[in-house]
């Protein structure tokens, strides 16, 4: 393999977000957001929205929107 050819494409940055996850684990606040909201029909459910809605707006403050578009995923 020749180091020329390789490329690198769809860069993206995971160490912010791992350890917002990381540090949310470690408070509780899954088992806690968890209890407190009950489950529905969605298709994500809530405790997991609020996580990702709360690392989302510490990582890259933006609209929800804009959350939903890059984040989701």
């Amino acid at each position: 393999m020749q180091i020329g050819k390789v490329r690198v494409e769809q860069i993206r940055r995971f160490g912010d977000a791992w350890l917002g996850v990381a540090l949310w684990r470690k408070l509780g606040l899954d088992k806690f957001f968890a209890k407190q909201i009950e489950r529905g029909r969605e298709v994500i459910d809530w405790d997991v929205m609020s996580c990702v809605s709360t690392i989302a707006r510490f990582c890259c403050p933006s609209s929800e929107l804009a959350t939903a578009e890059r984040w989701i995923d």
